[in-house]
């Protein structure tokens, strides 16, 4: 009966950590916390203020150079937390942090792209506060960056 009852509070205490899949976790330290952001590329969105219930967060990038940009889809979102930028973890099955996508994306001079993250690929319960979306520029050695807030959907 005692080792029936270890077995139970041991599955009941994995469910409590891992969150059905989601987890509060903050990753470490962002290594673009000293970074400077460009002038010449610059990431905006539409709304500042961001459910925690979204499916895809919209946002664009503005290319203000006269020559075209070539970035990849590999987009660093970040919360504010303790007075520092930290990784939110990403939800990939080999535990890996990383995104190493290939895709690659042209920014022509002087235009807009209009992009999408879809919040699926994050393994994180996204509460109130501050968040930034990154993209390291290595031609500039700089980011493009844009910050906003999440708050939690009013019930009315």
């Amino acid at each position: 009966m005692r080792y029936i009852l270890q077995i139970i509070c041991g599955i009941l205490l994995v469910l409590l950590l891992t969150g059905c899949g989601e987890i509060n976790y903050i990753g470490e330290v962002s290594s673009y916390a000293e970074k400077e952001i460009s002038e010449t590329y610059q990431l905006y969105m539409e709304e500042d203020v961001v459910s925690t219930e979204e499916e895809k967060i919209f946002f664009y990038v503005e290319n203000q150079s006269d020559e075209d940009l070539s970035y990849g889809s590999d987009w660093h979102l970040e919360v504010f937390h303790e007075e520092a930028w930290h990784k939110v973890p990403i939800r990939l099955p080999d535990g890996n942090q990383d995104i190493n996508f290939c895709t690659a994306i042209i920014s022509r001079a002087g235009k807009t792209n209009k992009e999408m993250l879809p919040m699926s690929l994050y393994s994180y319960r996204f509460q109130s506060g501050k968040y930034r979306l990154v993209q390291y520029i290595e031609e500039e050695d700089k980011i493009m960056a844009v910050e906003f807030q999440m708050e939690e959907r009013k019930e009315e």
